[in-house]
């Protein structure tokens, strides 16, 4: 389970894209807004939720993201804040933002950040499957030169 968090325009879709894409799902990826949830035919099965107009804590459980999850989906929820409190002890959770004064910390006169993709991206684990996992990826981030703080 992936709980994705930002403001409108933070990337959670394209890292969804990227995502589906990377487990070798062919064809277009849109935000599940208004459909709620879209699953991809990937190895894993990824089930892509949106919870942007979610109410209540049991819309989000009507789902079923507990079945797909039991047949061994990979659960990514945008507007995951809504479903923490049912998920959000065994998930990664991704918080997405467009960077403040990094152009100026770099000495970078380009303009805006949005307009260059420039992003801040937090993740935490929630639970010790996904602290593994996280130790993990940090590693690889940092064997690929990414700045992983």
């Amino acid at each position: 389970m992936l709980l994705l968090s930002g403001g409108l325009g933070a990337g959670k879709t394209t890292l969804t894209k990227g995502l589906v894409a990377a487990l070798g799902a062919v064809g277009e990826v849109t935000s599940p807004t208004f459909t709620l949830l879209r699953t991809y035919a990937t190895e894993p099965v990824v089930a892509h939720v949106d919870c942007w107009r979610l109410e209540q804590l049991g819309e989000v459980a009507d789902l079923g993201l507990d079945e797909l999850l039991d047949d061994g989906a990979v659960a990514v929820v945008e507007w995951g804040e809504a479903a923490e409190q049912l998920f959000g002890e065994d998930a990664l959770h991704v918080v997405m933002d467009v960077a403040k004064d990094v152009g100026d910390a770099q000495g970078d006169a380009q303009g805006d950040d949005a307009a260059r993709g420039v992003r801040v991206v937090t993740v935490t684990a929630g639970g010790p499957s996904w602290a593994a996992r996280l130790a993990r990826l940090v590693d690889r981030a940092l064997a690929e030169g990414l700045d992983a703080r």
